[in-house]
């Protein structure tokens, strides 16, 4: 996660250059992304076993990853990813509810 501390407009943290806001402990859309694609690495495999599995993300405003709008946020993007692979593997099995 090297890009995280840079004042780059690139960085995964939020700072001056990239939002505005001298902050960079909190993750913008690219840090967000980068921290989901490796959790969802980590459970996929209990995500593939059960279809009924459940996610919670529990953690401070990091990992809530606050200041970031809902869908670009870091427990949106672990659904997206959960869904878009279940329906590929099996596109008329799954029903996914609010």
């Amino acid at each position: 996660m090297a890009p995280h501390w840079t004042a780059l407009p690139d960085a995964w943290c939020l700072n001056f250059a990239n939002n505005g806001r001298i902050d960079g402990g909190h993750p913008n859309a690219l840090g967000a992304q980068a921290i989901a694609e490796r959790l969802y690495a980590a459970i996929r495999p209990a995500i593939l076993i059960r279809s009924n599995t459940s996610i919670a993300v529990f953690g401070d405003s990091i990992l809530a990853t606050a200041y970031l709008p809902a869908n670009q946020r870091i427990d949106a993007l672990l659904k997206t990813f959960s869904q878009r692979e279940l329906t590929a593997l099996r596109p008329h099995a799954w029903q996914f509810y609010e």
